[in-house]
C-alpha cells in the first residue's frame, strides 16, 4: 500500500506542476518540464528491465526524495513569478552588430588549438588525461568555458555559413576531447535547445528521436575513443558499450535507492556547495567534486557508480535544511534566468536557458549545480550579454 502511494504521489506532482507549468508558458520548454520528465522516463526504464538485465531493484522509498524536491523546486522559482513585472515579449533575439564576441571566440579557439597540437599527440582523444589538460583549471579551464559557451552560439548563429561549418566543427572536436561525457552532451544538447526556442527546430517526434538518437551516438563515441586501443573485437566493443550505456542510464537512480536505505540526511557531505566551493577556491583549497562513496548496480559485471541524481545529491550531501534551501535556491535560478530571457530575448540569455534546461536533463544523473563550471558559465554569458549591449549603443550611434 505505501509503494502505491509513493508511487501516486510522484505521478500527482509530475502530473500538476507540468499542467501548470504548460498553462503558465504554454510550451515544454521550461525547467520543472526538464528536470521532472527525462528522471520519469528513466524511473519507468529501471521498473521495467533492472532486473531482467541483472541490475539492482530500485528502492521505491527513496522517490520521496524527489517527490519532495520537485515541489520545493518549482516552489521556489516561482517565487519570481509572484512579482507583475515578468511579462513575455516579441520573440526578437539580439545579436550584437560588432565583432567583439567573435573576437574572443576566435582568440579562445586558436588557444585551444595550439594547447591541442602540443598534448593531443601525446594523450588519448577521450581520455580523462586529455580532458584534464584541455578542461580543467586556470586559464585553460576558463577558455574551455567559453569555447562550451560558443558551440551553442554559432549552432544558432545567421552570418556567414562557411565561419559557421568552421566554427562548429572545431568546437566539436574540441568537445570530444572534454574528457567528460556530461559536458559534452550537455553542451549540444544546449545548441539544440537554443535551436529550439528561436524556432529554427519544431518540437516534434522527429525532434525528440533526433535528439535522443544523438545523444547516444556522442555516448558511443566518446567510449569506443576510449576502449578502441584495449578491445580489438568490434563485437566486444557494441557489447561494452550497450552494457555501459544502460549502466550509465540508470547509475543516479540506483545508487540513491540503496544510499535512502541506508542513510539519513547528509551523512556523506562531499557534496561541493557553489559558495563553499568559491570561498575553498579563493583560499586554494582542494575541492571535492566527486562523491566518494560507490555502489554497486551491475550485479553481473559489479560495476559501481558514485552519482545520486539531481535531489539523490542534495539528500546525501545536506542537512533536512540545507536539503529544502538548494532545491528552492536552484528552482529560483533557473526560473529567474528563464524569465529575464523571456523579458529581453537576447541570444546569451537564450544560452544561459539552455545550459540550465540542459543540467535539468540530466538530472536522472547527478546534479549538476553543485559544480562551478555551470556558474562560470552562467557569469560569462551574463558578461557578453553585456558586451552586446554595449555594440548596440555603439552602432546606434555610429
Amino acid at each position: 500500500m505505501f509503494e502505491i502511494v509513493t508511487y501516486a504521489s510522484f505521478v500527482a506532482v509530475l502530473i500538476l506542476f507540468n499542467y501548470i507549468d504548460y498553462r503558465m508558458y504554454r510550451t515544454i520548454i521550461n525547467p520543472f518540464f526538464f528536470l521532472s520528465v527525462p528522471f520519469s522516463v528513466v524511473l519507468a526504464v529501471c521498473l521495467l528491465f533492472n532486473e531482467s538485465l541483472g541490475f539492482i531493484p530500485f528502492y521505491s522509498p527513496s522517490l520521496w526524495v524527489w517527490s519532495i524536491g520537485l515541489v520545493l523546486f518549482w516552489m521556489g522559482g516561482h517565487l519570481i513569478t509572484l512579482s507583475n513585472r515578468w511579462v513575455l515579449k516579441k520573440n526578437i533575439i539580439a545579436v550584437s552588430h560588432g565583432y567583439t564576441v567573435h573576437v574572443i571566440f576566435v582568440l579562445c579557439m586558436i588557444f585551444m588549438g595550439l594547447k591541442l597540437m602540443t598534448t593531443g599527440g601525446e594523450l588519448v582523444v577521450g581520455s580523462k588525461e586529455l580532458g584534464e589538460e584541455v578542461s580543467i583549471g586556470g586559464v585553460v579551464g576558463r577558455i574551455a568555458n567559453i569555447l562550451m559557451i560558443a558551440f551553442p552560439f554559432y549552432a544558432y548563429y545567421r552570418g556567414n555559413k562557411y565561419i559557421k561549418r568552421v566554427a562548429l566543427l572545431f568546437l566539436f572536436i574540441f568537445l570530444i576531447t572534454l574528457g567528460s561525457k556530461i559536458w559534452m552532451m550537455s553542451t549540444v544538447l544546449s545548441a539544440i535547445i537554443v535551436l529550439v526556442i528561436t524556432k529554427r527546430f519544431n518540437i516534434n517526434i522527429r525532434l525528440l528521436i533526433f535528439t535522443v538518437l544523438l545523444l547516444l551516438a556522442l555516448f558511443s563515441l566518446y567510449y569506443y575513443l576510449a576502449i578502441r586501443e584495449n578491445i580489438d573485437d568490434p563485437n566486444r566493443i557494441i557489447e561494452f558499450i550497450s552494457r555501459h550505456f544502460y549502466f550509465y542510464f540508470t547509475s543516479g537512480i540506483l545508487p540513491m535507492g540503496e544510499y535512502v536505505k541506508l542513510h539519513d540526511f547528509g551523512v556523506d557531505t562531499s557534496y561541493v556547495h557553489p559558495i563553499i566551493g568559491v570561498i575553498k577556491s579563493w583560499r586554494g583549497e582542494t575541492l571535492i567534486e566527486h562523491s566518494t562513496t560507490w555502489i554497486t548496480t551491475d550485479l553481473l559485471l559489479g560495476t559501481q557508480s558514485n552519482v545520486f541524481t539531481f535531489f539523490g545529491t542534495l539528500y546525501k550531501g545536506c542537512t533536512i535544511y540545507l536539503f529544502i534551501f538548494y532545491s528552492m535556491l536552484y528552482g529560483l535560478w533557473c526560473y529567474f534566468v528563464y524569465e529575464v530571457y523571456r523579458i529581453y530575448n537576447n541570444v546569451y540569455l537564450c544560452i544561459a536557458t539552455a545550459f540550465n534546461l540542459s543540467i535539468l536533463f540530466f538530472g536522472w544523473f547527478n546534479c549538476g549545480f553543485g559544480l562551478l563550471r555551470i556558474w562560470e558559465i552562467s557569469i560569462l554569458l551574463f558578461i557578453l550579454y553585456y558586451i552586446n549591449h554595449f555594440n548596440r549603443r555603439i552602432n546606434c550611434k555610429i
